[in-house]
C-alpha cells in the first residue's frame, strides 16, 4: 500500500487527502501518519523530495 501511494504522489497531481482516500482511508492524517512511520517522512515532504 505505501508503494502505491508514493506511485499516485509521484505520478499524479491528487492532492494527499484524495490519494488517502482512493487507497481506503477514511482519514487522511492516519494516512499521513502511516506513511511517515514507513518512510520517515511525510506525503508532502515525499512528493517535494521527488
Amino acid at each position: 500500500m505505501i508503494e502505491e501511494a508514493k506511485n499516485l504522489l509521484l505520478g499524479t497531481d491528487r492532492s494527499v487527502g484524495e490519494i488517502a482516500y482512493a487507497l481506503g482511508f477514511e482519514y487522511p492524517q492516519y494516512f499521513n501518519k502511516l506513511f511517515k512511520q514507513k518512510t520517515g517522512r511525510t506525503p508532502v515532504e515525499f512528493r517535494s523530495m521527488n
